[in-house]
């Protein structure tokens, strides 16, 4: 460890010293991710084309309560493809 910089030392210590609490946070936020896009495609399908159930999902879920729309692929890259370009004339 003696020489080497910042980031070495960083990424060392981060693999090495992972503990309960640390593995337990890591599992949680897994799991709300693997929530987020689980919800919105079991509710497409038990309950299709409620607005009420898709701007909720939307809202709540920004990204993937899109999933809930049939075809959300497409709208979903459109959007972020909107964004990007937003993004550089702007910026």
């Amino acid at each position: 460890m003696i020489g080497t910089g910042l980031p070495e030392l960083i990424i060392f210590v981060s693999l090495y010293a992972m503990g309960i609490p640390e593995a337990i946070i890591i599992l949680i936020i897994l799991s709300l991710i693997a929530l987020s896009f689980w919800l919105p495609i079991h509710l497409r399908k038990k309950y299709p084309n409620k607005l009420i159930i898709g701007l909720s999902l939307a809202i709540v879920f920004i990204p993937f309560g899109q999933l809930y729309i049939k075809q959300a692929a497409i709208y979903y890259v459109v959007l972020l493809s909107f964004a990007q370009v937003a993004f550089f004339v702007f910026s």
